[in-house]
């Protein structure tokens, strides 16, 4: 068995995970998980991932709008973003944050927007960042 895992990006608050969810966090520490980081792709997701990052000791969280999630996002998400990280020592990375232009009727522009002010948010509380890019390494 492979010991000291350190999975550096999941997504187990996804909805793929609501019938199973308990046993297969429970089981992953016992299977050579050691660590794993929660990244988020909305505001639901980032207070999702804190709440399991708080519940289950190995778990560390990101917290983050990921781009195919910008047109769905209220303005005042970055408030929304600083508080649950002011809230939870065991948030520590904003993410998953970036750009992708791959599927048709993506807003470039506000995608932009959002990961600079995304990536002014990481510079200002001092996180790294977990970052997106799929068609769009150009930018």
């Amino acid at each position: 068995m492979i010991n000291n895992i350190f999975d550096s990006h999941c997504h187990y608050a996804d909805r793929a995970f609501d019938d199973d969810r308990s046993e297969v966090l429970e089981r992953l520490p016992k299977e050579g998980v050691r660590y794993a980081c929660l990244a988020s792709s909305s505001l639901r997701d980032t207070a999702d991932n804190s709440r399991l990052a708080r519940e289950y000791g190995y778990l560390y969280a990101a917290a983050g709008i990921h781009p195919e999630s910008v047109s769905d996002t209220p303005a005042d998400y970055l408030d929304t973003l600083r508080r649950t990280v002011s809230e939870n020592p065991k948030i520590r990375a904003i993410g998953e944050i970036g750009l992708d232009y791959h599927y048709e009727g993506f807003d470039k522009e506000l995608q932009l927007r959002f990961f600079r002010e995304q990536l002014e948010l990481a510079a200002e509380l001092g996180l790294p960042v977990i970052i997106h890019s799929r068609d769009a390494a150009a930018d």
